[in-house]
């Protein structure tokens, strides 16, 4: 299966118990709802997007939204990638303010 095909078993092969992963029952933070990434500081940045967006378009609003989400979030969970991330969504906003 390490190819990410179908493997068929047998009737005749041995079934291996593995063990239980606890980390998910036990795990304190509420990762939909308030992740540790995005609810450090004064406002969760959720709330910070909201505020700021209200300013702009509905069709430029997205693009801000994500470009402060990861530039906010990038010190605390993928570093450069949301940098980088964060880059395209405002190379967006340029390229679709006054199209």
């Amino acid at each position: 299966m390490d190819s990410g095909g179908t493997k068929w078993l047998k009737d005749s092969e041995e079934w291996e118990k593995l063990p239980v992963n606890r980390k998910i029952a036990t795990h304190k933070e509420d990762v939909v709802n308030q992740p540790e990434h995005y609810t450090y500081g004064d406002i969760e940045v959720i709330d910070y997007c909201d505020q700021v967006c209200k300013m702009y378009p509905p069709e430029l609003a997205p693009y801000v939204f994500n470009a402060i989400k990861y530039v906010s979030r990038a010190t605390h969970k993928n570093g450069k990638e949301d940098i980088a991330k964060a880059k395209y969504y405002v190379q967006r906003l340029f390229d679709k303010w006054e199209a």
